[in-house]
């Protein structure tokens, strides 16, 4: 009997912890949905139904309005959205291209206007979506950005350093010490241990070394989000600055990207020690990969994945003492030698 009540109390534990891990990361790599739906005169409309969907992926989500006309619909995955509202004796509005990022609460209220349901009222432009339903400083970065700013060896962590308050980020650790090379910053006066990384709402900070864990390549990254104020409280451990990492996922249609990016020792600028006509030390460095991403069971299922290699073989100018040989016996000299090393 009681091994029984014990197994019966490890299932329970275990339900419990998987539906908290589940909220925790919901509200983390999420957006939220929400608004108010009147009529033409500015009255509330209740039980109108509200119906938020995914544009690459038509998975949708709907919910009706409370009797103050009000909705909300948490834990959308970021991405572009189509926002329908209908009820009947309206025409149904439709707004198209509402962007949804990780960890934001947007705002989109429909005026319904008199008419028949099977008409149509679509808004193609407004002004812009701002924040005000949230009150943190914080900035989004999208797929584009990541991939198409000159970020320092393609690293989501160079772009801290377009953040108020942030120290210009720095390379703090060897190779040998830190193979993924982690972007070290201070944020609004606090070290370094005092910020966290998140990757997909998963915790990607060593807590020993303050090291991330695991960068993703910027071809799997869909949308970076730094805070570094008035964060929420799902955001634990954290007095600096807060870097959410929302990787891509699969739509409807296949879709793959082949890169590489190649850097060698002619667009390098001497080293102090290295002067003419000695030649610049050897470098090449290639950075390579892909990506595929597609429907499983279309509108339901879908999967994406990426590889990237690095290559790097390069040689160091270093200065050193030697002894040298002269008429009066052996003497303390200086000399330039050159030092190699290759990494991949």
């Amino acid at each position: 009997m009681l091994c029984r009540v014990n197994r019966s109390f490890c299932v329970v534990l275990f339900v419990i912890i998987s539906l908290a891990a589940e909220r925790a990361w919901a509200q983390a790599v999420t957006a939220t949905l929400l608004g108010s739906v009147t009529d033409a005169s500015g009255a509330v409309v209740p039980n109108a139904k509200v119906t938020a969907t995914e544009v690459n992926t038509k998975i949708s989500r709907s919910v009706s309005t409370n009797q103050e006309g009000l909705y909300a619909l948490p834990y959308l995955s970021p991405g572009t959205y189509r926002v329908e509202a209908e009820t009947q004796g309206f025409k149904r509005f439709v707004r198209d291209g509402v962007e949804l990022r990780a960890t934001t609460s947007v705002r989109v209220d429909a005026a319904l206007e008199t008419g028949n349901a099977s008409e149509t009222v679509e808004v193609r432009a407004e002004t812009p979506l701002l924040q005000t339903d949230r009150s943190e400083v914080a900035r989004s970065f999208n797929t584009k950005a990541v991939t198409e700013l000159p970020l320092a060896n393609r690293s989501f962590q160079s772009l801290v350093g377009l953040m108020p308050g942030v120290t210009p980020p720095s390379v703090d650790f060897t190779t040998l010490e830190d193979p993924q090379g982690t972007t070290f910053f201070r944020a609004n006066g606090q070290g370094n241990s005092a910020n966290n990384t998140q990757v997909d709402g998963v915790d990607n900070t060593n807590p020993t070394l303050g090291l991330t864990i695991y960068i993703p390549p910027a071809e799997v990254v869909q949308e970076v989000n730094i805070t570094t104020s008035n964060y929420n409280a799902e955001f634990g451990r954290a007095g600096g600055a807060v870097v959410n990492v929302v990787t891509r996922g699969g739509t409807n249609d296949f879709h793959g990207s082949l890169f590489e990016f190649h850097r060698d020792r002619s667009l390098r600028a001497r080293n102090f020690f290295n002067v003419a006509p000695q030649s610049k030390p050897n470098y090449v460095r290639n950075q390579f990969g892909g990506t595929l991403g597609g429907p499983i069971a279309r509108n339901r299922t879908f999967f994406f994945g990426g590889y990237q290699g690095l290559l790097l073989r390069q040689s160091n100018t270093v200065t050193t003492s030697v002894l040298c040989a002269t008429m009066d016996g052996l003497t303390k000299g200086q000399g330039v030698a050159p030092s190699s090393r290759a990494a991949s």
